[in-house]
């Protein structure tokens, strides 16, 4: 049996692709966005990523993901690391 994230990451990780695609069209190569995770706790309401405006709290995510961002640069990406569509 597959795990809800599991399932979460996959619905959404090709939208993703495509939106992410069709926004580093409109920036420089430099600024777009090269690999990324879909993060499924993200968001839910009940932790602790969102500040009281409900922005989300960079510091927060930063320290919650930290292993997931530590993988994005590695070769060969690590699971559930996707890049934009071409």
């Amino acid at each position: 049996m597959r795990s809800a994230a599991a399932l979460l990451g996959r619905a959404v990780g090709e939208p993703a692709r495509l939106l992410t695609a069709r926004g580093n069209r409109q920036l420089s190569r430099v600024e777009q966005i090269k690999r990324f995770k879909v993060i499924p706790a993200y968001g839910e309401g009940d932790g602790d990523e969102l500040t009281a405006p409900l922005e989300p709290g960079r510091r927060r995510i930063a320290e919650k993901c930290a292993t997931d961002i530590a993988a994005l640069p590695a070769d060969p990406p690590a699971d559930g690391i996707r890049r934009p569509a071409a």
